[in-house]
């Protein structure tokens, strides 16, 4: 993967993947910065969360002659993934095993709820409730756009996990998320809307078979949205927002990648582990002007898939458009990388490179050509000046 992303150069100069480009330059200063303050160690285990998705990123653009081979494998692995998750999430949920109470017990993860039936957030498969409600989202949303006999079956299903999870700001991004794929797709999303509709609907019908106790902690939990003043994650992320301009002042160059997140526990620095703010973290880890920075390419990428959704009224990219611009509106309260990074940076790119390939095969069937171009019938050069050289296979 590296390699073809190195090889092919001019990948990174088309105007969809300088967006990447950008982010890539802040994010080795925020290395830079790690090293020169002696966090060497704590700033090879952030590249790794940091540089990922934007190496895969650049890599999926780099693939987009051939992106259409990519649907038939989402087209298994969306459902397949909705189900492992959402299933597992309710049986955690009702019945959790002994590794998970373990586990929570060990490392006294208050986020995630007491260690009891109906009284933890569901986390699933992953270590938190708040990347399994992000996954669970993005997994319904690319359902919209990818699917399959069963899907119908296993919409419900992952709506009543999101619901346990109990992370209000991904419930919300979910909402936000149809509303992009409904305007994006007109009445090709309708289908899927119903099914959506139809869903939620028994999931509201099934809440109150759960355990009593467990209902209402979900109904306090969900009431809290009307009444945030008085809830105490809340205040603490509010007194947190507070904070920003001052800690940002103090660090304006920067405190370096290797000093937040898993980096920081490398590192044994025990200050910013844990940053409830994706503002914050960016300007606190590359300093104010490259965090500013950063930030225009995250969201000018996430731009970019939208519009690519846009011309192209492509069903799968209207779903992944969505999944991006649902996932990436969680940063307000989170720093989007690793696992959640890999899954917006991707899921982008591959909507990116669905509108490279419509433009391309645009362009040549109005000058009669055949694209990709085989070794009989080569593509005129000013026909793909813009979209660089065919990935090497």
């Amino acid at each position: 993967m590296l390699a073809d992303v190195m090889n092919n150069r001019r990948t990174w100069w088309q105007p969809e993947a300088r967006w990447g480009l950008l982010a890539l330059v802040t994010i080795c200063y925020g290395l830079v910065v790690s090293f020169v303050q002696g966090q060497v160690y704590g700033g090879l285990i952030a590249a790794a969360d940091w540089f990922a998705p934007l190496l895969y990123f650049l890599y999926i653009i780099n693939l987009w002659p051939r992106i259409d081979e990519a649907e038939a494998h989402l087209r298994a692995f969306v459902p397949v993934n909705l189900a492992v998750v959402a299933g597992y999430g309710l049986f955690q949920y009702a019945n959790p095993p002994i590794w998970d109470t373990t586990w929570m017990t060990t490392v006294n993860f208050q986020t995630i709820g007491v260690a009891a039936a109906y009284q933890l957030h569901t986390f699933s498969t992953l270590n938190d409730a708040g990347v399994c409600a992000i996954w669970l989202v993005a997994m319904l949303l690319l359902s919209v756009g990818f699917r399959t006999r069963i899907t119908p079956f296993l919409l419900p299903l992952g709506g009543l996990v999101l619901l346990t999870t109990q992370v209000r700001s991904s419930m919300g991004s979910f909402v936000l998320g149809m509303v992009v794929a409904t305007s994006l797709g007109g009445t090709r999303v309708a289908k899927s809307l119903v099914y959506m509709v139809v869903a939620l609907l028994l999931v509201v019908a099934a809440v109150p078979m759960l355990d009593s106790k467990g209902v209402d902690l979900l109904t306090k939990r969900l009431n809290s949205f009307y009444d945030l003043s008085h809830d105490g994650s809340a205040q603490v992320r509010t007194a947190l927002y507070e904070q920003i301009p001052e800690l940002v002042e103090e660090n304006i160059m920067g405190i370096g990648i290797g000093a937040l997140g898993r980096g920081a526990v490398a590192s044994d620095s025990t200050a910013f582990v844990s940053v409830d703010s994706g503002p914050l973290a960016v300007f606190l880890a590359l300093g104010l002007v490259p965090g500013a920075f950063y930030f225009l390419a995250f969201f000018g990428v996430t731009g970019q898939a939208l519009m690519a959704a846009q011309r192209t009224k492509s069903l799968p990219a209207v779903a992944l458009a969505a999944a991006t611009l649902s996932a990436s509106s969680i940063i307000v309260f989170t720093y989007l990388v690793g696992l959640m990074g890999m899954l917006i940076w991707t899921a982008a790119a591959y909507a990116i490179a669905i509108g490279i390939k419509a433009r391309a095969d645009q362009a040549a069937a109005v000058q009669g050509v055949v694209w990709p171009p085989t070794r009989h019938a080569a593509a005129p050069r000013h026909a793909t000046a813009s979209l660089g050289p065919l990935p090497r296979r």
